[in-house]
């Protein structure tokens, strides 16, 4: 048994025609746009409509608050999106429907403060999520329903003080666990079921005295020390 790893301004821009694949500033090849940092506050699916070939898309450091349901539902073959860094509060169900082919989904840096029942519906082929720097404090028991093929979760520098037996029962495929840095103090013995594929679990810098004495039972591939996250 592998040891357990315990790490533990500009003119607003209003997204019109966001990524022109002949302008070499916002694009590479014809598979990645790249509009961080252009002040962007609103997006609608017009916008987009031209976009059905983007692999990647870098909307981070922006002004977004909202993102309407289905927004990206034309961007099919995208394997990368980054909206960290913007003004984010919640997130609808469904919207990042018709993400098929998403693999990266960066979230960090927002204002995020609870995450819903089926919001990463449609994300079958999600492999790393990053949800670290919100406000998060309520997840659904169901949050995370819906990836599980999810390798990597961050939820660090969040305020959550529970986490519900059951939340990551789905994420059986679970490699890296990112929980520092929040108001974690009691945590249940059966928190982790089902996580069989964990190697790293990141929850220093919390309130926790102590651990129930059976929690890690069932994680056989797990490792512990204070390594930086991969």
């Amino acid at each position: 048994m592998a040891a357990l790893f315990f790490l533990v301004s500009a003119t607003p821009v209003l997204a019109e025609n966001i990524c022109e694949i002949k302008d070499p500033e916002y694009s590479t090849g014809d598979k990645t746009c790249n509009v961080s940092n252009k002040e962007i506050h609103s997006l609608n699916p017009a916008n987009l409509r031209n976009l059905s070939h983007l692999e990647s898309f870098d909307l981070s450091g922006n002004n977004l608050t909202n993102l309407e349901p289905q927004i990206f539902n034309r961007l099919g073959e995208l394997e990368k999106l980054n909206l960290s860094g913007n003004n984010l509060t919640s997130l609808e169900p469904g919207v990042f429907n018709g993400l098929r082919d998403l693999e990266e989904l960066n979230l960090s840096d927002n204002y995020l403060t609870s995450l819903e029942t089926g919001v990463f519906n449609g994300l079958g082929d999600l492999e790393r999520l990053d949800l670290t720097s919100n406000k998060l404090g309520t997840l659904a028991l169901e949050a995370f329903s819906g990836i599980d093929n999810l390798e990597w979760l961050a939820l660090e520098n969040n305020n959550l003080n529970d986490l519900s037996v059951g939340l990551f029962s789905n994420l059986t495929s679970l490699e890296n666990l990112y929980l520092s840095s929040n108001n974690l103090s009691v945590l249940s013995s059966e928190v982790f079921n089902g996580l069989s594929d964990l190697e790293l679990l990141g929850l220093n810098e919390n309130s926790l005295a102590d651990l129930p004495k059976n929690i890690f039972a069932g994680l056989s591939e797990f490792a512990t020390s204070r390594a930086q996250r991969k």
